[in-house]
């Protein structure tokens, strides 16, 4: 019984209003509110004061986090500078000029000259912008450059924007694409700080957590193409999202020439990057012999080195290795896979490796598991199964040498060969990789399995490179024995081989009978005739002087032409003499082209060439004459200064004379023609040459970096102005869709050179490559303008769309 009580609860007392508790309760809150108000001042001060101060603390915190991963970022950059073994990057790099994009088609028939594209007017047209361009073309040190000068608050000096932005540099190897993101930003934000120091990591990822919530970042994008293919579909998925998560951002990004519609899909511009023009190279060689501190001399050489024939296809990554080599051994290595091979030398001994053989070993060995297994990265503990189990080898002095897994960790911590990226290590550039993985080829006797790998284009520099160290005849012969495409892809590919292989090669005449035979085909469309012309004289074949002999010889005007542009790419002063009297041929065109010719030679006898021109011929030749004297050092600056003060008494020829001189002043770019130009704009009688003081100066302030924006906007087949233009006059109604297309299909086939001009322009911006038969029919077209912009039209879509289009 009395368990059970205690388990039943008492009965709960009544509820009873306490009169003296609550007027006691009453008193008091009326006491604290009165307190409150007479004190409020004070309180409402010291309140704003304890915000103010964890306000200060917050950006202080803030701005500790900002400082830290700037110092971070610093580092990194001076990792990504293959160069920095012989000079700092801020002291010899030199921005690169992009090339415009296709036409924008019109019904004009005034077409302006086509002007490569500086930094500051790519930037200033777009807020996002791929950079197309090839392994070792420059595009990593472009991102570099910007990131330099986006930290360090000289966007205005270095880029001409105004702007102050954070850079985050990331190479997208480094961003885990097993994982899905429900915010694109967490992979963004994991990668930029991958490289930072792990005791700030949670910092850092909550400062940039804010900052993508603002609009202050420069997002800078690296390694599109080295990629592994598995995860190419999903980057490009997480940058849309990342794009349409936060849009406000300006971005950078790098790719291969073939991710044109990879870019444009998610709203990026794309536009490749150009080669170096004899300014760029001068500017450049100029830099190197200041770092090393050379004289004019040595500036000429390098010069000179850096203006090989083109299609050699030297890249600004080629340059610096072999400047470097030359910077810390006193000697310039004469052909590309010398410089590499000279310059990991040279990283091997920096890094003190005594047995530079066995380290090379392990490296090709490395470089060539990496590409056959389609990688990037390697982590240190992988690199013993990834060089193999082999023991070490005795030294010169009987002792055991370090075992490969030993040495090649030791190398990925402490040489300039390697980077590091993600949890991992990578080589410090993939074109070094492949000449390692080509010795590695070479070492081993892989050349029947390169012969399968000779279309993936992830092997190309691999195969290149092999060329130059081994007999490629398996590789020769499996090329010549499978069908070309019609822009002669391969054919082209085994020329570049012809450029690096010993010149007693016993398949180098056989590939040279081919390029020449189609060089001088009467059919070979002109855009490809340059092309293989670049090719044939990278050969420095024996005979090529005899050729180009040959083709001036020629009654053709192509021929002649082609001839000039032979002569033009070898550059011996020498043949001056004999491309003079061709600035008088009947053929304007053939004039033009040998005026040009003389500029790329240069010496004595070609300025005295270019003076007579500048004297006799037409105003276009004219023009062409004073641009040429612009290449031609000072001895044909020093002929323009003289031009400019002609005056109109000793020759009514004179007017013309000056205004073709101010063109020239402009390709020089010294502060001096500046000077000039500004003079003969404010002094000169004739109104003539004061205009054309006034466009060359525009033009001289385009080349420095001043240009104004550029019409980059995508084009609408719905909505192309001209297209509705002429179906008006036509009096048929465009319409949308498929009704444009079959419009634009029509225009293809006017009778009008101009209409069919701008089609073809279209399709080249539009990519469509349903249309690739009808293009192919305008390669017989009787304008060459239109077969040549079909041609390129059709090489750009193949490109994008991986499309074969057979010979």
């Amino acid at each position: 019984m009395a368990y059970t009580l205690v388990l039943i609860p008492p009965t709960q007392a009544a509820w009873r209003f306490d009169g003296p508790s609550f007027f006691i309760g009453l008193i008091v809150g009326l006491l604290i509110a009165g307190l409150l108000y007479l004190f409020r001042r004070p309180l409402s001060d010291g309140i704003e004061t304890l915000r103010g101060r964890l306000r200060d603390l917050r950006e202080r915190l803030s701005a500790g986090a900002e400082r830290r991963y700037q110092e971070a970022l610093r580092d990194r950059l001076i990792e990504l500078h293959v160069g920095e073994l012989a000079a700092p990057f801020e002291e010899v790099y030199l921005p690169p000029r992009l090339d415009p994009p296709p036409p924008r088609p019109s019904l004009s028939p005034e077409r302006a000259e086509s002007r490569s594209i500086t930094l500051h007017q790519a930037l200033l047209s777009t807020q996002r912008l791929g950079v197309l361009g090839l392994p070792g073309s420059g595009r990593t040190a472009l991102l570099v450059y910007l990131a330099h000068a986006f930290l360090e608050s000289e966007t205005l000096n270095e880029v001409g924007l105004d702007e102050q932005r954070l850079p985050l540099l990331i190479h997208l190897a480094e961003i885990d694409w097993q994982v899905e993101y429900a915010d694109p930003a967490l992979g963004l934000i994991d990668a930029a700080i991958a490289h930072a120091p792990r005791l700030i990591a949670a910092n850092l990822a909550s400062l940039l957590r804010s900052k993508i919530a603002s609009k202050g970042l420069l997002i800078l994008l690296d390694g599109w193409d080295e990629l592994a293919q598995a995860d190419r579909d999903a980057a490009q998925a997480w940058l849309a999202a990342l794009v349409k998560r936060a849009p406000q951002h300006r971005y950078v990004t790098t790719a291969a020439p073939d991710a044109i519609d990879l870019l444009r899909a998610v709203g990026f511009v794309p536009l490749s990057i150009s080669p170096l023009q004899p300014r760029q190279i001068r500017a450049l060689a100029d830099r190197w012999a200041s770092v090393a501190e050379g004289g004019a001399s040595d500036a000429a050489m390098l010069a000179e080195s850096m203006r090989q024939p083109p299609g050699a296809a030297p890249r600004p990554l080629d340059f610096t290795l072999a400047i470097s080599v030359w910077r810390k051994r006193g000697n310039m290595p004469l052909t590309v896979p010398a410089a590499y091979d000279r310059w990991i030398d040279l990283a091997l001994n920096e890094s003190g490796v005594s047995d530079t053989a066995a380290a090379r070993a392990v490296l090709g060995q490395l470089a060539w598991t990496l590409f056959e297994t389609d990688r990037l990265i390697t982590t240190r503990d992988e690199t013993a199964a990834l060089t193999g189990d082999s023991p070490p080898t005795p030294d010169g002095a009987g002792k055991a040498s370090k075992s490969p897994a030993d040495l090649a960790n030791e190398l990925a911590t402490r040489s300039a060969l390697f980077i590091p990226l993600g949890e991992g290590v990578a080589f410090a550039h993939r074109r070094i990789a492949a000449y390692l993985a080509a010795t590695y080829a070479r070492d081993t006797g892989q050349a029947m399995m390169l012969a399968t790998r000779i279309d993936d284009p992830a092997w190309k520099d691999v195969v290149y490179f092999f060329a130059a160290l081994e007999d490629p005849t398996p590789l020769v012969n499996a090329a010549l024995a499978r069908p070309d495409d019609l822009f002669r892809t391969m054919l082209k590919r085994l020329g570049s081989w012809a450029s690096v292989a010993p010149p007693e090669a016993a398949w180098r005449n056989r590939v040279m009978g081919e390029l020449v035979k189609l060089l001088m085909g009467p059919t070979t469309p002109e855009p490809l005739r340059d092309e293989l012309l670049r090719t044939v004289v990278s050969t420095r074949d024996k005979s090529l002087a005899l050729l180009f002999t040959r083709a001036l010889a020629r009654p053709e005007p192509s021929l002649k032409r082609l001839g000039l542009r032979g002569f033009g790419l070898m550059r011996r002063e020498a043949d001056a003499a004999a491309i003079a009297p061709f600035t008088a041929d009947p053929d304007a065109e053939v004039r033009l082209e040998a005026v040009r010719v003389l500029g790329e030679i240069g010496g004595q006898a070609a300025v005295e060439a270019l003076a007579q021109a500048l004297l006799d011929l037409d105003d276009d030749a004219r023009r062409a004459a004073a641009e040429a004297l612009a290449n031609c050092g000072k001895a044909g600056w020093e002929l323009l200064r003289e031009g400019a003060t002609l005056v109109d008494e000793q020759d009514p020829d004179n007017v013309r004379i000056r205004r073709a001189v101010t063109y020239g002043l402009a390709r020089i770019g010294e502060s001096w023609a500046r000077d000039l130009l500004l003079k003969l704009e404010r002094e000169d009688r004739q109104w003539f040459v004061r205009s054309g003081a006034t466009e060359a100066l525009k033009s001289m302030s385009q080349d420095g970096g001043d240009g104004p924006a550029i019409d980059l906007t995508p084009l609408d087949k719905d909505n192309l102005g001209w297209l509705v233009q002429w179906s008006a006059s036509k009096g048929q109604p465009i319409g949308l869709g498929k009704s444009a297309a079959q419009a634009l299909q029509r225009a293809l086939e006017d009778l009008d050179p101009t209409v069919r001009l701008a089609a073809v322009h279209s399709y080249a911006y539009l990519g469509d490559a349903d249309i690739i038969p009808a293009l192919r029919n305008r390669l017989q077209d009787d304008n060459p303008s239109v077969r040549a912009a079909a041609y390129r039209a059709l090489a750009e879509i193949a490109r994008r769309k991986s499309q074969v289009v057979p010979a």
